[in-house]
């Protein structure tokens, strides 16, 4: 996966490049004689036409205007900002045969998913019209979350309990899926039936892990983690595990991977979701036990006071209802 290409930073690097080269090896002037004043002319740059890469695949139709090339939210320009230095200095300049533009802007990808924080994500997803206004809108729960509150605690249980476990890879594609997980609910209920947060969440998945640079097969396994309430509806009691392992085998294949590999990843994922309503992870404590309630009672944590890791999983009777469906793809 190559992060940024969308954006044509790449481009946007070489063009600087191109013009601190222009200025450093443009011959020197005749100094000007009194009786003739030297004209002021500005230094033409000549460099690689841009390509532009559209926001949303040609065949599809923008929900918003795409958003501009070549301009980064705060906090994800800060993650690039050493990236593009680097870009920039002569003594790491393509001439110079050590790190070029587009390796420039690839690391400042790295920065950006790898050591920026949820928060850097989520502002460089609000650069996009319409999700800056679904995360500013009720999450529809008792707590009163925004639904931009929601995703960040729902990232942070990813980040204290679960991403260090993870390759590069599917780390990152986790990542960017929490990011979006619930990006539709907000339309749901503005449509009258949040029942419906799948089908208007799907798209916007699907627009924006292709955004953030993600292969056709990581957004579709990002589409099958999302389109499913398949360990919640095990442990309420909703489905069999007959059928649970149907619609494991189902989603698998949709999602391209093994149902054992699937199962690893869609576990933490539901895990981070649901132990976002917990006091654990920021929320205030039950009101009562009805509606008002968290989740708190589902979850062992184990974290010392300020520790920024720890390890978190299902209490035993609990965890009980979803390990036959584990072992079914052992």
């Amino acid at each position: 996966m190559r992060p940024g290409g969308p954006f044509c930073y790449p481009s946007a690097m070489r063009t600087a490049l191109a013009a601190a080269l222009a200025l450093l090896c443009a011959p020197a002037e005749a100094a000007p004689t009194a009786e003739t004043p030297a004209p002021i002319v500005a230094p033409e740059i000549s460099a690689p036409a841009a390509v532009s890469v559209p926001l949303v695949p040609a065949s599809a139709t923008p929900l918003e205007p795409a958003v501009e090339a070549g301009e980064l939210a705060p906090a994800a320009a800060a993650a690039l900002a050493p990236a593009a230095a680097s870009a920039a200095s002569p003594a790491e300049s393509p001439s110079a045969g050590s790190v070029d533009a587009d390796e420039a802007a690839d690391a400042g990808w790295d920065r950006l998913f790898d050591r920026a924080g949820p928060a850097a994500l989520l502002d460089e997803l609000k650069r996009d019209p319409q999700l800056a206004r679904e995360y500013a809108a009720d999450a529809g729960v008792w707590q009163g979350y925004t639904l931009e509150r929601h995703t960040l605690m729902v990232m942070t249980q990813f980040e204290r309990y679960f991403a260090r476990a993870l390759p590069t890879g599917r780390r990152r594609l986790m990542r960017a899926v929490l990011a979006l997980h619930d990006s539709g609910k907000p339309a749901a209920v503005r449509a009258g039936d949040k029942s419906r947060q799948h089908e208007f969440t799907l798209p916007l998945v699907r627009r924006h892990l292709s955004r953030l640079g993600f292969t056709s097969a990581d957004v579709a396994l990002g589409e099958a983690l999302v389109d499913n309430d398949l360990l919640g509806h095990l442990i309420r009691g909703k489905l069999s595990l007959e059928q649970a392992r149907r619609q494991t085998v189902e989603l698998s294949r949709r999602a391209g991977v093994s149902p054992a590999e699937f199962l690893s990843l869609l576990e933490p994922f539901y895990l981070c979701d649901a132990g976002s309503y917990t006091v654990d992870a920021g929320g205030p404590p039950a009101v009562d036990s009805g509606k008002n309630r968290t989740l708190d009672a589902l979850f062992e944590f184990d974290r010392a006071p300020g520790a920024a890791t720890g390890t978190m999983r299902l209490k035993p009777e609990y965890r009980a209802r979803i390990q036959p469906l584990l072992d079914s793809f052992l």
